[in-house]
């Protein structure tokens, strides 16, 4: 019954019986009423088409304590597609379980990030409701950014409570990490950092997986990067340079000044002297290797200590490279190519002129280069005067057979060579 169908009737009823006052509030309860329903029905006539269901209509004797959640007769407004129905989250929440389909948060489109502990970054879901087999779909292009100090990386969040691909950004030093799989196992490998600060704030104890971490020292104004294994400076301002032979490299006690020095004899090898200026370290990867004999011994050990470590020295008598260790030689891997010594191999005329590194089996005494810079001595068997060589047998005993080569002397133009 509408506002103007029962208030004729009680104006009717009460004129001549009820004090002119009471008429009179009757007037304006019925001018307040015909405001209110005008408001409902244009409301009405904009509003959206609302479907109701029988368990959304509760009975008619229903309290509004009965409608509350645990009441008598909840209310389920789950089925409006009105206002209710659009989401209402400023932000994916974060759940232990994905929500059910009867959940509110459970709509089309919706966000949650699954989360199996206070410490793991949670893996983004949305529900796609408009597929024919509705459900929650993870995003694995998706994750979500963990922030804090390089500490807190440490300590709260190992990458191995991380789902691959998260990341996590240090606001100490400036720099992103991301959670990869290295060698199988979840790791925080660098990918960008711009970290600023005192020459003694650089960071210490990083490793491979911080390869080319940024440091910018602003009392030296020097730019370095982190190799995985050192430090190693990029041209910046406020750096000296020198060159000179090594002999006239000058005394640390007279650096004052961020420096760096050019050996020229010394394959432009390049030593660095910062604050607090004690030392000249080398820069490993400046430079190439210095280049001499072994025999005699050219080698510059004396000079050489625990700053020095990676100096590269490459005997031109026997082609092979040797590193500084910081306190021994170790022949590098790469040397000449990884021919092993006691090779043998024929070599034309044409070419034992440019054989260092061979000798040739004359029966005569040649230099042997050791791995760790020495040197000693090898008799090869001369198997060029009766122009011979080694065959191969099945027999262990037989391995050293010589075979004849034959023919007239001058014929055969290949001598056999041994790596020493």
């Amino acid at each position: 019954m509408s506002p103007r169908s029962i208030e004729p009737r009680l104006y009717h009823a009460l004129q001549g019986k009820a004090d002119p006052a009471v008429v009179a509030e009757l007037q304006h309860l019925r001018r307040d009423l015909f405001s209110l329903q005008s408001t409902v029905d244009a409301d009405r006539a904009n509003a959206p088409a609302v479907f109701a269901t029988p368990d959304m209509i509760p009975p008619a004797d229903t309290t509004s304590e009965d409608l509350q959640a645990g009441g008598q007769a909840p209310l389920n407004v789950t089925g409006l597609i009105v206002r209710l129905a659009e989401p209402q989250i400023a932000s994916a929440p974060t759940v232990t379980v994905l929500p059910a389909f009867d959940d509110p948060i459970t709509q089309d489109g919706a966000l949650v990030g699954l989360s199996g502990s206070s410490t793991s970054t949670p893996q983004l879901y949305r529900f796609n409701g408009v597929k024919f087999n509705p459900g929650w779909e993870a995003l694995s292009a998706i994750g979500i950014l963990l922030t804090g100090t390089h500490a807190v990386r440490l300590s709260t969040y190992p990458a191995t409570a991380q789902p691959l691909g998260a990341g996590f950004f240090e606001t100490d030093r400036y720099a992103l990490y991301l959670n990869q799989s290295v060698g199988g196992v979840s790791t925080w490998v660098h990918a960008l950092s711009a970290m600023i600060g005192l020459a003694s704030a650089r960071p210490a104890g990083l490793g491979t997986a911080d390869t080319n971490f940024l440091f910018y020292s602003t009392d030296l104004k020097i730019l370095e990067y982190w190799t995985g294994a050192a430090w190693v400076v990029l041209l910046g301002g406020g750096i000296t340079f020198l060159s000179n032979t090594f002999a006239n490299r000058p005394a640390i006690a007279t650096i004052t000044s961020p420096t760096i020095f050019i050996a020229t004899n010394y394959g432009s090898h390049a030593w660095l002297a910062i604050s607090p200026f004690t030392a000249w370290v080398l820069l490993i990867g400046w430079g190439n290797p210095m280049e001499d004999t072994l025999s005699p011994d050219n080698k510059p050990t004396a000079s050489l200590g625990t700053n020095d470590v990676g100096f590269q020295f490459l005997s031109t008598d026997f082609n092979r490279l040797y590193i500084w260790t910081g306190t021994v030689w170790v022949e590098s891997p790469e040397s000449s190519h990884n021919c092993p010594r006691g090779m043998l191999a024929l070599f034309t005329a044409a070419l034992q002129s440019t054989n260092a590194g061979w000798a040739k089996c004359d029966g005569n005494v040649h230099n042997l280069s050791v791995s760790d810079g020495s040197v000693t001595t090898i008799t090869p068997p001369d198997l060029i005067t009766a122009k011979k060589f080694v065959r191969t047998a099945t027999a262990a005993a037989a391995h050293a057979d010589l075979v004849t080569l034959g023919g007239a002397a001058g014929v055969y133009d290949f001598e056999p060579w041994i790596r020493v």
